[in-house]
């Protein structure tokens, strides 16, 4: 009944989630057809050819299979035995609570809750999401200095005077908040008995519920703790194709606006597309904005003005998200709301 009650809420949370990111995201696209000139219409018969068309299902479907794959990886390395059917659910899952939740934070916690109800440990579930965002995050920000620095490019069309500083302090910023969860394992205890004790004393909490909450805590903490120890202990083959999985979904994740371009007959070079992409992508780390909805869209169209002509911009802009976000968004939501009735039907029953 409680857990009925808990996720009746997510439903009304993940809801306004939804309504904030399609209108954020409606209203960032109308202002940028409104603002380049010509930009009429998403149909560019000259642009989606047989040929082009092909091309994206390709990396589309490579895409979503090495995400997949991974997040499979990383729970191989500590020895935990999942099926690839659910790890691809798992994707879609992500991808709509992270696009309706700011700075994505919802992505990990709904995946983690239906790992949960697939008998993983919750601290093993939050370990293996952990490492696997940790994995990506870690690429991201190693290649943003350098490319401020050395890609020319992107110097073009960016005011990167202090762009590296920045930069610099957001990752050191991100790096020290990651080695609290993972290094101070005791200080996150004490927060996390602090507050359920603050909840017992409100009344919020019973106390006998709150006693078992702390013990709980105290199991999943041990949990995360072993995961990342087996992760870096783990079989070497695992390990490497997690690292090596990560970097093929995230050039796959920055490819597509370069085939949508090289569709338009425009000369950009492939590492300038990518550069910019990886820009993007940091940006969307820190925005507060559910999924980064209007930060996203508004910065790739000013970026790419620079390179692709007016009446392209649109366009362009839109089928990158829609490849990249709302296509995955769109099945994430028939695959969350599938399973929480499901699991809502069988706690009825």
């Amino acid at each position: 009944m409680a857990e009925r009650k808990k996720w009746k809420k997510e439903y009304v949370t993940y809801g306004v989630g939804s309504l904030v990111f399609i209108t954020l995201a409606g209203l960032t696209l109308s202002l940028i057809f409104k603002g380049f000139k010509g930009a009429g219409s998403l149909v560019i018969p000259d642009v989606f050819t047989g040929k082009t068309i092909a091309e994206l299902l390709v990396i589309l479907l490579l895409f979503y299979t090495f995400d997949g794959l991974r997040l499979l990886f990383v729970f191989k390395t500590i020895n935990t035995d999942v099926s690839f059917f659910l790890m691809i659910k798992l994707i879609f899952i992500n991808v709509f609570a992270s696009g309706v939740t700011p700075l994505a934070t919802g992505g990990g916690f709904a995946q983690i809750y239906f790992l949960s109800k697939n008998r993983i440990p919750v601290g093993t579930a939050t370990a293996a999401t952990t490492i696997r965002t940790v994995i990506a995050s870690v690429i991201i920000f190693a290649s943003v200095p350098v490319i401020l620095t050395l890609e020319k490019g992107v110097q073009r069309v960016i005011d990167i005077q202090h762009g590296v500083l920045y930069s610099l302090l957001l990752i050191t910023l991100y790096i020290f908040l990651f080695y609290g969860l993972v290094r101070q394992k005791a200080l996150l205890k004490k927060f996390i008995f602090s507050f359920l004790n603050l909840l017992r004393k409100i009344r919020i909490v019973k106390p006998d519920r709150c006693e078992r909450m702390k013990a709980s805590v105290d199991t999943e903490i041990a949990h995360f703790a072993e995961s990342l120890v087996s992760f870096s202990r783990g079989r070497k083959i695992y390990l490497v194709l997690s690292l090596v999985s990560s970097c093929i979904y995230l050039f796959l994740l920055f490819f597509f606006p370069y085939v949508l371009i090289r569709a338009m007959n425009v000369e950009v070079h492939l590492i300038t597309v990518l550069s910019i992409q990886v820009l993007i992508t940091f940006l969307i780390y820190f925005t507060p904005t559910p999924g980064g909805s209007g930060v996203a869209e508004g910065g790739f169209a000013l970026i790419f003005s620079h390179f692709v002509s007016s009446p392209y911009v649109p366009p362009l802009t839109f089928y990158w998200r829609f490849l990249t976000m709302y296509l995955g968004m769109m099945i994430g939501f028939v695959v969350f709301y599938r399973e929480v009735w499901r699991k809502d039907e069988k706690s009825k029953n």
